[in-house]
């Protein structure tokens, strides 16, 4: 639900009271309509600025320079990185470890 900002007193209304409850001002439904479109307005801006601050932070946000330098080295046609290529042979090898003393 979205508030609106009373002319008069400043304060906030539902879009659904006929007056504002601290001033009494009567809140017409024309006038209405051309505050819940700036509030609405004024939401959309805020949350515009918030999001370009977010990307802002993650364009500036930088990972491990060991990972960094990693990265630079992709393997094979599916360009992986060497991260990616030594988690899968670690984990086979781990797997043929289990599978080793699961016979014993």
């Amino acid at each position: 639900m979205t508030s609106i900002i009373c002319p008069k007193c400043k304060g906030h209304i539902s879009e659904w009271d006929v007056i504002c409850l601290n001033c009494g001002h009567s809140v017409s439904p024309e006038e209405r309509k051309i505050l819940v479109k700036e509030q609405e307005e004024l939401h959309a801006r805020e949350h515009e600025l918030k999001m370009a601050a977010h990307q802002a932070h993650l364009k500036h946000h930088h990972p491990h320079q060991l990972q960094m330098r990693l990265d630079k080295f992709s393997i094979g046609v599916f360009h992986t990185t060497f991260d990616i290529v030594s988690v899968f042979f670690i984990s086979v090898f781990l797997l043929i470890i289990v599978a080793l003393l699961m016979m014993l």
